[in-house]
């Protein structure tokens, strides 16, 4: 039977500095090896100790505050069978799902996973990182669940169909488990299925332990084939092996373009009637895609706050055959998918991309050596006149602002200093790089440039109108945020000329589309393109994230300015503007941005979009004569 015990969390050192009367205590009072000092000191936060009563525990966590430490402490269940504790809030989310298998709609599948790195790890970690939590689960897929127990331990709860003899996705657990732990590190894991094996928590624990091995790192054949003739049903809808739910949750995820927006039109009750059963993690995913002002979000929010778990097995039943049937119905160009193999083969080749000019990628080695002088900046921009004619142009502008006139780009460099001059020069390297005077599957192709041009104005319009201290980064993540759909205008035209089309006609976000028929949207693309010029991090993340910075593992702020900005772009030049707009339909801003969005800029509110709107007009018009430096 479990008992509650407090185990002391140490969260890291006060000033950074290790002081003796905490070393002696770690040595001495609890017994650690040097080893588990290092790792304690140099991989927070790691599990400490326990102690059975509360104020034991607050004495000890007193004492090592005093020596310099900082730890929590936390309440955890403990069972005499295991060699550890189990956090009370852990222990809670295993038993919530362990209630929704108990309603009889699938299976519960409790795969016990621990890690071992080896003494020579260089990517140690604690997985009791704040986070990690979640970036397993979007790292694992599908409707698994990961609860953290402690540094090294974790377990994964994934349902499948109650009609499955046996679990079947253990194959696909072990994949994802090899990708995210570095290979100096060994993954055990050990299956428990409930109820068969248990139905308490350390019994269902217990039982993985008992049967743990490591994960074998080898390759999976996961490649699906898919039938879509004929009238859809059911039967022919669900293949061997999956449940309905099962296969319904699946789409609710990974549902784009015209599904998503069908979802979005359904009432709420319906939608958390298969939301309800998903990870809170997936169920936010879902929220931060819808546009900010959804009539859905305030009931959503609630919902998830609240985390009711439906239970209306007739109407589930219902909505899940209903939904599944609508939304595969979507699914009926077979073309799609050579398509989609056709693109993931072309990313993967280097010469799909635009080359930088050899001053250009000087200029991004250079960005990589903070230690390169000004002298040596200056040498290589000077070799490419059209690129300082460009700078010199922007730096003489009204966007700087400037008295006297820069001309010589040593001058420049010496005003605007390094940093801002290297991502200018990125930037328009960058875009003279492909000439779009004549492309075909573009609505508009120098209502394009126009478009990256006055998203980058924005970006700078942004910071000043919020009182914040520029980023010199900014302008150059607009200049480049949209690269992505060059590549789809190079390779596929037409298909790319008809995707604009459909947006209007079903009103849908192009991005929405392109993840629909391309299987990528031009902002992933970007990040591609990025990658291979090798630009600085930030700027990829930008490119990448930009639609939807929620999924940006870092500098999701960025990327979400990067969005507003392009946002701000199309409420000022709407489609109707044909000289201006390069797009046919008007870009949504998700939740997921206002959100991002509110925490860095105070003072942000919906109430005033139309003022920011009508400013950033005015920001473009003051600014204009920038324009011309594309010819």
């Amino acid at each position: 039977m479990s008992t509650h015990v407090y185990r002391l969390v140490f969260n890291g050192l006060k000033n950074d500095t290790l002081t003796d009367n905490l070393l002696s205590y770690l040595k001495e009072g609890l017994g650690f090896s040097e080893k588990n000092i290092k790792d304690l000191v140099l991989y927070p936060p790691r599990v400490l100790t326990l102690a059975e009563k509360k104020e034991t525990a607050l004495a000890l966590s007193k004492l090592v505050e005093e020596y310099g430490g900082k730890v929590t402490c936390e309440k955890t269940e403990k069972d005499p069978n295991l060699p550890f504790a189990i956090p009370s809030k852990s222990a809670r989310r295993i038993r919530q799902e362990m209630k929704k298998a108990a309603m009889g709609f699938f299976r519960l599948a409790v795969i016990s996973a621990s890690i071992l790195s080896s003494d020579d790890d260089k990517s140690c970690f604690s997985l009791l990182e704040e986070g990690f939590e979640e970036q397993l689960e979007r790292r694992i897929g599908g409707c698994a669940v990961v609860v953290i127990i402690d540094e090294r331990r974790f377990v994964i709860l994934d349902f499948f169909s109650k009609d499955q003899r046996d679990y079947k996705g253990m194959a696909s657990i072990d994949e994802a488990l090899s990708d995210i732990f570095s290979e100096s590190s060994t993954v055990f894991r050990g299956l428990s299925l409930f109820p068969e094996h248990g139905t308490t928590v350390p019994a269902l624990i217990f039982h993985g332990e008992k049967n743990t091995s490591p994960v074998l790192r080898a390759p999976r054949d996961s490649a699906v084939k898919s039938d879509t003739e004929g009238r859809l049903t059911l039967k022919s809808i669900i293949k061997d092996g999956e449940s309905a739910m099962d296969l319904f949750h699946q789409m609710l995820i990974t549902s784009r373009g015209k599904k998503f927006k069908w979802l979005t039109e359904r009432s709420l009750e319906e939608i958390w009637m298969g939301l309800g059963f998903l990870p809170k993690v997936r169920q936010m995913e879902f929220l931060y895609r819808l546009p900010y002002d959804s009539p859905l979000i305030p009931g959503l929010e609630e919902a998830i706050r609240k985390r009711e778990i439906p239970d209306d097995k007739q109407k589930i039943q219902r909505l899940t055959e209903e939904f599944l049937i609508k939304l595969s119905g979507f699914d009926n160009d077979e073309s799609l998918v050579n398509l989609k193999q056709d693109i993931r083969q072309a990313l993967k080749k280097v010469d799909s991309f635009p080359t930088l000019s050899k001053v250009v990628t000087a200029i991004v080695d250079i960005a990589r050596q903070p230690d390169s002088s000004l002298e040596e900046l200056s040498s290589v921009i000077r070799n490419d006149p059209a690129l300082t004619l460009s700078i010199l142009k922007i730096v003489n502008s009204a966007f700087y602002g400037y008295p006297q006139k820069v001309d010589s780009i040593e001058r420049a460099v010496v005003i605007l200093g390094r940093t801002e001059i290297v991502n200018l020069a990125l930037g328009f390297g960058a875009m003279k790089t492909i000439d779009m005077s004549s492309k075909r599957g573009l609505y508009q192709p120098k209502a394009l440039w126009r478009h990256l041009m006055g998203t980058a104005l924005l970006c700078r319009y942004i910071y000043k109108r919020f009182n914040r201290k520029d980023d010199p980064g900014l302008f150059t993540a607009g200049l480049l945020h949209d690269f992505g759909k060059i590549f789809l205008v190079e390779h596929y035209p037409d298909d790319y000329g008809r995707l604009h089309l459909e947006s209007v006609e079903l009103d849908i976000p192009l991005y929405e589309l392109e993840e629909e028929y391309f299987g990528i949207n031009h902002a992933m693309i970007g990040k591609h393109i990025g990658a291979s010029w090798n630009l600085p991090e930030p700027l990829v993340q930008a490119a990448a994230f930009h639609h939807q910075p929620f999924f940006a593992t870092d500098h999701a702020t960025l990327a979400a300015i990067i969005g507003f900005a392009d946002y701000l772009y199309h409420r000022c030049f709407p489609p109707e503007d044909l000289q201006l707009s390069d797009t046919l339909t008007a870009l949504p801003l998700t939740y997921g941005h206002w959100q991002i969005l509110g925490q860095f800029f105070h003072g942000l509110h919906a109430d005033d979009l139309d003022s920011i709107v009508e400013g950033a007009k005015e920001f473009i018009t003051e600014n204009d004569q920038i324009f011309s430096i594309l010819g």
